[in-house]
């Protein structure tokens, strides 16, 4: 379960492999916070093969740095 910056009043579920946000996204009002489960992190725009940058898990924040400063997102 992911809480959302922009619905400060219910988390979302979604389902194993969902893309939550992709690279080069200009939505960008939105953090998350991983209440449940695990988030996968990959670097995939203009590459052949997507490579995993990070795995995030409970307590962990992403999509922090393009809610701040307004830049697209930087992995998916």
């Amino acid at each position: 379960m992911l809480f959302s910056k922009q619905d400060t009043s219910l988390g979302k579920n979604y389902p194993d492999g969902a893309v939550i946000t992709k690279a080069g996204d200009t939505t960008v009002d939105q953090m998350y916070v991983i209440l449940e489960g695990k988030v996968e992190i990959l670097m995939d725009e203009g590459l052949e093969e997507p490579f995993q940058l990070t795995v995030l898990e409970k307590g962990n924040v992403f999509g922090e740095t393009s809610m701040f400063d307004g830049s697209p997102r930087l992995a998916t």
